[in-house]
């Protein structure tokens, strides 16, 4: 008996998410042809694959933004140079501390 390694987290994280695709997919298709039989049960099986995908994808929340002082450019909260015109940027919280 040949056996496959498991596949490595992030791996398996993408195969989760192409089967929570797949499912989402299906149901929409379920949902535009017509007459459906179940658009209640189509609709209710593509927010659980869209609950689904959300917990997968673990994005957390938007991260913080700050404008940069020279070119108005958003960018990360917590970055030290701006990404578009790699300004030095003072560190937040910085610029009140006392010097000492």
């Amino acid at each position: 008996m040949i056996s496959h390694p498991s596949p490595s987290a992030p791996e398996a994280t993408r195969s989760r998410l192409r089967a929570t695709l797949a499912n989402m997919d299906l149901e929409l298709a379920c949902l535009t042809t017509w007459p459906s039989s179940a658009p209640d049960a189509s609709l209710g099986r593509l927010r659980a694959s869209l609950a689904e995908l959300t917990l997968t994808l673990a994005l957390g929340a938007e991260p913080m933004r700050r404008e940069c002082p020279v070119c108005r450019h958003q960018g990360m909260r917590d970055a030290i140079r701006c990404g578009y015109c790699w300004s030095e940027l003072v560190p937040p919280g910085a610029e009140t501390r006392a010097p000492g």
